[in-house]
């Protein structure tokens, strides 16, 4: 599914399913997944949210977020520029309620420093407990008795 920026449509979801046979699919950025579309069952596996940054920052061989980036995505708003492989991590969105600005999509996902509210983790929480399953990574191995 391409994104251009925006939450991809059921319709695109639909499309999708319809001319490639698809019965499931995967999505790693959900940022611009579509969340709320009809005749879908959404699982979601959450990483610990301080262990999902650390990989992100150093993964051996690829360049990610330096120190003196995070830093700075820490104190004030900024915008990466887009590396390879890290579409995803654009700034301090991904240092700051990243969870809560990815459920919520491209518009609260591209919210300054401080500006993600009470009301941003409310909608979250109602994506989050409508989802069929959510699962934390550390617990993975719970799978196969969640879908028996």
């Amino acid at each position: 599914l391409s994104s251009n920026g925006r939450r991809c449509s059921c319709a695109d979801v639909s499309h999708l399913a319809a001319t490639s046979g698809a019965n499931w699919w995967a999505h790693e950025n959900i940022v611009v997944a579509p969340l709320r579309c009809a005749n879908v069952v959404y699982w979601i596996v959450l990483r610990e949210p301080v262990e999902r940054i650390l990989a992100r920052m150093f993964k051996p061989g690829k360049e990610f977020l330096d120190l003196s980036e995070a830093k700075a995505a820490l104190s004030q708003t900024l915008s990466f520029g887009r590396k390879e492989g890290r579409a995803e991590f654009v700034g301090s969105a991904a240092l700051n309620n990243w969870y809560i600005r990815s459920l919520m999509g491209p518009d609260v996902f591209r919210l300054p420093l401080g500006a993600v509210q009470l009301n941003h983790l409310e909608a979250a929480w109602e994506l989050l407990s409508s989802m069929q399953v959510v699962l934390p990574l550390t617990h993975l191995w719970a799978l196969p008795f969640v879908i028996a």
